[in-house]
């Protein structure tokens, strides 16, 4: 007959004329439609477990990776730093635990006990709006460290300790190039200013770009009241440059936006504990160093300018 599923109001009915006494067992399988050995596999099976109906499958599908006691360990984890990046989670494990798991069985095991990604309680940092495509300034202080997120059980906000004052704060002036990526980078302590700004172009910037029209000679910048005026515009027109600016509250079109947000998500995961206090420039100038030529295309085309 062929591999079919048979009901299993069809098996009863033929246990109920078994019962009965006055049909043979070729009889009650024809009468059912199915064959004499189903007949007696469905007998077996009714005697043996007191119902017609097969025992649903236990344990199929790929055994799991990570048994209750690692995934006990992960939980544990996550309630004493509940801010811990997938890939951190990922290199304690094969530290602690010698098991490799790819990041997913990590963020399934989470899942599965039911802890999801809620905004952090503690604390929230104001982000200052960046100001440069070409060149931008990036302000910095301890709470730059906070990581946003963090896991907790479902309906409940993850709490993590993070940096609430400011303490030293330092600015990150930099400048980007399409297929160079950071050309002219300069840190200082405290905020940036007009004088600070045409310093940066006469000594930092402008020495790296040539006159128009070739490659890197133009700046774009946004329409901070410091970036206006007749001094920076003669600067730049002495070293052959043109100068545009951006529309208002156009921050979609600044590709620069995302190179720092890569920075402060590189600041968050080295954290705050990776640098001394007497380390902060140095700290800021190895971050600039982290966007690679390659980046940079990807942020331009974001940015819908190639």
């Amino acid at each position: 007959m062929g591999n079919r599923r048979i009901q299993d109001s069809a098996k009863i009915i033929s246990i109920r004329l078994l019962r009965r006494g006055r049909d043979s067992r070729e009889e009650i399988a024809r009468i059912c439609g199915f064959s004499t050995r189903t007949l007696r596999r469905t007998v077996q099976r009714y005697h043996t477990t007191g119902s017609v109906a097969k025992a649903a499958a236990i344990g199929r599908g790929r055994p799991r990776l990570l048994h209750s006691k690692d995934a006990l360990y992960l939980l544990k984890l996550a309630r004493h730093a509940p801010c811990t990046f997938l890939d951190e989670y990922q290199k304690l494990l094969h530290r602690y635990r010698h098991l490799s798991v790819h990041i997913s069985t990590v963020h399934r095991t989470f899942e599965r006990a039911g802890l999801n990604k809620p905004i952090s309680l503690i604390v929230l940092l104001n982000t200052p709006p960046i100001t440069l495509l070409h060149w931008t300034r990036l302000p910095k202080d301890d709470r730059t460290y906070a990581r946003l997120w963090g896991r907790a059980p479902v309906g409940q906000r993850a709490e993590a300790y993070q940096p609430f004052v400011r303490k030293r704060r330092f600015t990150g002036i930099a400048a980007l190039a399409l297929d160079v990526g950071i050309i002219a980078s300069r840190v200082i302590e405290g905020s940036s200013d007009r004088d600070t700004f045409i310093d940066f172009l006469r000594n930092d910037l402008l020495p790296e770009m040539n006159p128009y029209p070739a490659p890197r000679s133009v700046i774009l910048l946004d329409n901070a009241r410091i970036h206006h005026s007749d001094e920076i515009r003669e600067l730049v027109e002495s070293f052959g440059c043109r100068i545009e600016y951006l529309p208002p509250y156009s921050p979609h079109y600044n590709p620069i936006e995302q190179v720092f947000s890569v920075i402060k998500s590189y600041l968050r995961r080295i954290g705050i504990e990776a640098y001394p206090t007497s380390a902060a420039y140095y700290e800021l100038y190895r971050s600039f160093q982290i966007i690679t030529p390659e980046m940079t295309w990807g942020f331009f085309r974001h940015s819908g300018l190639i």
